[in-house]
């Protein structure tokens, strides 16, 4: 399934590179997924976060979306609500059952928060 969002990743990089650098990541980390991450919004006085990472097939979209509140100090009251294309994500979806419906024609699975 092709995402529908756009992720500045797919403008700054050409297909061929991207589709370069997941096969790297598959390659290196057979257990791993390749994974782009986008902000859905810009938060002020915050260093954005790397957004190309690998993650272990088993890590759920639960521990993503703890992980990056953690990371960007949000407040208890508020919390991160994951998309693939224009879909939520289930806090309970493994990255490799994710990668594995829903990666991009580059390899890459497309995640904005």
């Amino acid at each position: 399934m092709q995402v529908t969002a756009t992720s500045p990743f797919k403008h700054e990089h050409a297909l061929d590179y991207r589709i370069c650098e997941s096969s790297k990541i598959m390659k290196s980390s057979p257990n791993k997924v390749p994974v782009i991450l986008d902000s859905e919004n810009e938060l002020p006085g915050l260093l954005p976060l790397r957004n190309r990472v690998k993650l272990s097939c088993e890590t759920t979209a639960g521990q993503v979306s703890k992980a990056i509140a953690s990371r960007i100090e949000l407040d208890r009251n508020h919390r991160v609500v994951l998309f693939c294309g224009n879909e939520t994500v289930q806090k309970s979806a493994s990255m490799g059952s994710l990668y594995k419906e829903r990666k991009d024609e580059d390899g890459f699975l497309y995640i904005r928060y």
